[in-house]
This record gives C-alpha cells, sequence and structure tokens, in this order.
C-alpha cells in the first residue's frame, strides 16, 4: 500500500489529518505509532482547530525535520529542513491553492453548526482526503 493510500486509511479510521500523514511514514521515523500519534494530535484541524495551516502539511513538516534534522549538524541540517519545508509548502500551494484548512475546505468548523455542515456535507471524505493523500505524495517526493 502508497503511503498516500495508508494516510487516507488512517484518516478514515478517526486520526485526524496531521497524525495520519506522520503515521503513514511510522517506518521512517524512531518513534512508535503512539508517540507519533500524540506528537502530532494538537495540529488537526489547521491546528487546534483554529483552521490555520493544514494539519496534512503540519504533518508533513513534522516528518521532514524527524528524517533529516540532525543534532550533530544542527546548522546545516537546520537548512535542508528549511529548504524542504519551503518546497512542500510551495508545491501543496501550487496544488491545492492555498495552505489554510478553512480556505482549503471552505466551513468553519470551530462552531458546532459549522462542524454540522462540514460533516452532512462529506467536506473530510471529499476534500480532506486529497490533501492528505497529497501532502503525503509531495512528502515521499521530496524526501
Amino acid at each position: 500500500m502508497k503511503r498516500e493510500e495508508k494516510a487516507v486509511s488512517f484518516f478514515n479510521r478517526g486520526f485526524n489529518c496531521a497524525q495520519s500523514v506522520v503515521l503513514a511514514h511510522a517506518d521512517l521515523l524512531d518513534t512508535c505509532e503512539s508517540e507519533l500519534s500524540g506528537f502530532a494530535a494538537g495540529f488537526g484541524a489547521g491546528m487546534g482547530m483554529v483552521q490555520s495551516v493544514c494539519g496534512a502539511v503540519s504533518g508533513a513538516v513534522m516528518v521532514i525535520g524527524s528524517l533529516l534534522y540532525r543534532e550533530e549538524d544542527r546548522a546545516s541540517s537546520k537548512q535542508l529542513v528549511y529548504s524542504r519545508v519551503n518546497r512542500l509548502i510551495s508545491r501543496f500551494g501550487e496544488e491545492f491553492r492555498c495552505l489554510e484548512c478553512i480556505d482549503l475546505i471552505g466551513i468553519d468548523i470551530s462552531t458546532p453548526e459549522g462542524m454540522s455542515r462540514a460533516e452532512e456535507e462529506g467536506v473530510f471524505r471529499d476534500r480532506c482526503e486529497k490533501y492528505v493523500a497529497g501532502a503525503c505524495r509531495i512528502l515521499d517526493e521530496i524526501i
């Protein structure tokens, strides 16, 4: 199963967008799945449902940092991380037109009414799944 399919599977099992992207890359990371899930938990729905930067993008940024940052080579590995994060953000923005959760899904889910509307309209299934899959695909192309 491709990582983007794994991520969508995690998402459909109730993990948030950030958790789904991170967990799809668990085999590459030196941390157990429960810890990875915990690290990413607050980044869903644009960071704690404030609908800022898409959680799938945040999850991908976490994977980049975990894979490429090396404490023993702090200065140059930080630059490598920043470079790859910039590529991720640029490509995601080109493909999906923006980075903000609120703009990507078009509904304010911070209210009970907005959340109900999003669920009724299948926003998470119809839109968020493609952002989760896209973030994984782009991430795998740049790491």
